[in-house]
């Protein structure tokens, strides 16, 4: 593949293709689109892609990939879309990931064996439109230090196993337009200064332990077009055990925060 030099620009999406991914393809310096999703590709990610500088586009969602998120991608400095959904990786989500990727938008690691908690460090990505862990393993709380998400406009973080309190801190999160939280184990209230959130078109925080009503300045403040699936349930029922069900994120996106079309 070192004669490969040159490719920027390497598409293989929506095949059968299988075995896993050559680490020689690292070799390939000016890559700048990689996209193999749709396939049943294998075994681990190649830490070696680590010194692709150029990536702007990795798509490897649909496969069969297993094995931790390699902590040496964190050098692929110039990647703005990282979609790793649908595939069967495993292990925490490395604190160190986000800390030269300046520039990343759109992150997809749906659908996956994930744990452990979220890192507080990853709220230092302040370019990030669309964020989804939605079915993972994930435990703990909601970092309040993700306020800094300022141009976030899609979360989705549903059907995990995540507890406490919604932090009000996220009332800075202005350009949400789509928030899903369903399936955890979430308790207390609808932080009320969630308020300022009025860009939302589609919330969904059912199956948790939230208790109370609806704040009232939630009540005069969110457009009437916003779904708010929030089910109020007595902590220690039966119902707080969380739920499982099928996230409407993908569906809901239709341009609002989704992967950009390939060109």
């Amino acid at each position: 593949y070192a004669t490969w030099s040159k490719m920027s620009d390497f598409r293989l999406h929506d095949n059968l293709l299988s075995g896993s991914l050559p680490k020689e393809w690292s070799a390939m310096g000016e890559l700048e689109v990689l996209s193999l999703g749709s396939n049943r590709f294998l075994g681990t990610l190649p830490s070696d892609f680590g010194i692709l500088s150029k990536m702007s586009i990795l798509r490897l969602e649909e496969n069969t990939f297993s094995g931790s998120l390699p902590k040496d991608w964190s050098s692929m400095t110039a990647l703005e879309t990282l979609s790793l959904a649908t595939n069967r990786l495993t292990g925490t989500l490395p604190p160190e990931f986000f800390q030269a990727l300046s520039g990343l938008q759109y992150m997809y690691l749906y659908e996956n064996f994930f744990s452990g908690s979220f890192p507080v460090e990853w709220g230092e990505i302040t370019t990030l439109k669309a964020f989804s862990v939605f079915q993972n393993r994930l435990s703990g709380t909601l970092p309040t230090a993700y306020g800094r998400w300022t141009n976030l406009e899609a979360l989705d973080f549903s059907n995990n196993k995540l507890a406490g309190s919604l932090p009000a801190e996220w009332n800075t999160m202005t350009g949400l337009q789509v928030l899903f939280g369903s399936s955890n184990l979430f308790v207390g209230t609808l932080p009320s200064s969630w308020s300022s959130l009025t860009n939302l078109q589609n919330a969904n925080f059912s199956h948790n332990c939230l208790t109370g009503g609806l704040p009232e300045s939630l009540v005069e403040s969110w457009s009437p077009l916003v779904l708010i699936f929030a089910e109020f349930w007595e902590q220690g029922g039966e119902k707080c055990s969380g739920g499982n069900e099928t996230s409407p994120f993908a569906d809901v996106l239709d341009g609002i925060g989704s992967t950009p079309e390939l060109p």
